[in-house]
């Protein structure tokens, strides 16, 4: 399987998701992946392992000389670079700045292991990461809330519409 593979331009590739961006973000990656490689549905059926969770992360590691190489590479770097971004920038917000440290720590310890991250697997650990803090709640953070504002008259029947979603979700 011998395949052509563009290499991204850095603006096309988005940045880090948040919880609530996370499945836009996906659906971005797909397309972007799909767009990059000459095979496109066959790239989109690789890079979707890396969001299936019932794919063991051990088949998510690069086998050398696998045609998907180069793109794997391209995916990890695009990500090191906006984790890079994310760490360089003291108005990140601090949900973010947790993602970028999770990633770095997995490839702090496939260094140990004595490889590097494929791009692969930093797509699950960011789904990963996404789905965790999800089921905890946390799919808004305090930004969101302190943005809401009260659009009716009477205040109060926009509190007792909050209060009862806010139910919902707990």
């Amino acid at each position: 399987l011998k395949m052509k593979i563009q290499p991204f331009a850095v603006a096309d590739f988005p940045d880090l998701p948040t919880v609530r961006t996370y499945k836009d973000w996906v659906i971005t990656i797909r397309r972007l992946i799909s767009a990059v490689c000459d095979k496109p549905t066959a790239a989109v059926k690789w890079i979707d392992q890396a969001f299936n969770e019932k794919v063991d992360m051990s088949e998510l590691i690069m086998v050398e000389n696998s045609p998907w190489e180069c793109l794997d590479i391209q995916i990890s770097v695009q990500i090191c670079n906006k984790v890079a971004a994310i760490k360089k920038d003291m108005n990140t917000q601090p949900i973010l700045m947790q993602l970028a440290q999770t990633i770095l720590t997995a490839e702090r310890i496939a260094h140990d292991n004595g490889r590097f991250l494929t791009g692969r697997e930093m797509i699950r650990h960011i789904g990963v990461w996404a789905a965790v803090k999800c089921d905890h709640g946390q799919k808004y953070n305090i930004a969101d809330i302190l943005g809401m504002r009260l659009k009716d008259d009477n205040p109060d029947d926009d509190l007792y519409e909050f209060y009862v979603r806010w139910q919902d979700v707990y």
